[in-house]
């Protein structure tokens, strides 16, 4: 994700990969007060923190994009690495570990629960509930796997924002691409691991 401004300079931010939360989110509050569009007719030059082209709606919604590319700890780490979506890069090995394992464990358990409630008859379904039982335990050992996986991650993290700025940006699209896929597969899991729930409690 690109941006034609600097997010970090756009919400008075120090330019790092960690940020924290509760200073972009009252440093956004601040600035979309002074630029939301219903205040341009009451605000002045003196209270624009930055440069003056375009209308208050465009300024808005540069505050908005820049706090929602910020907040996304993938994007974030992308923009800092000066990467662009047409931008190639190579997949991290334990990411490609993952991506099999995941979806394996995804794939047994769409089918199962698909299986289930396309069955008809008491009996029927009930034969399936091993299966299910079974299914159930490998979402879980591959969640516990995949929790892991993100605690590592976050290590690595504090440890290039230790580093920072002499970061090479191969390791922050690393980590980008890395943390992308594992808040989607963690998603992924949990959905799946309700659906698995909902059979056992119907």
């Amino acid at each position: 994700m690109s941006a034609s401004y600097d997010p970090f300079l756009l919400l008075n931010l120090p330019r790092r990969p960690l940020v924290d939360m509760d200073q972009l989110d009252q440093n956004f509050r601040r600035l979309a007060a002074v630029y939301h569009p219903d205040k341009s007719d009451s605000s002045t030059d003196a209270t624009k923190p930055f440069a003056a082209e375009g209308d208050f709606e465009d300024k808005f919604l540069q505050l908005q994009e820049a706090a929602t590319l910020l907040r996304n700890l993938s994007t974030r780490l992308r923009y800092l690495g000066d990467n662009s979506s047409e931008t190639s890069h190579s997949f991290p090995l334990e990411a490609a570990d993952f991506f099999s394992l995941v979806n394996a464990t995804l794939r047994q358990a769409h089918d199962l629960t698909s299986r289930y409630h396309a069955t008809q008859g008491t009996l029927a379904k009930a034969l399936l509930m091993q299966e299910l039982l079974l299914s159930k335990q490998e979402l879980e050992k591959t969640q516990r796997l995949l929790d892991s996986w993100q605690e590592s991650l976050n290590t690595q993290l504090r440890e290039l924002d230790e580093q920072w700025p002499n970061v090479d940006n191969s390791k922050l699209l690393d980590l980008a691409t890395s943390f992308s896929f594992a808040s989607r597969w963690d998603q992924q899991l949990k959905d799946a691991l309700l659906n698995n729930k909902t059979v056992f409690s119907s």
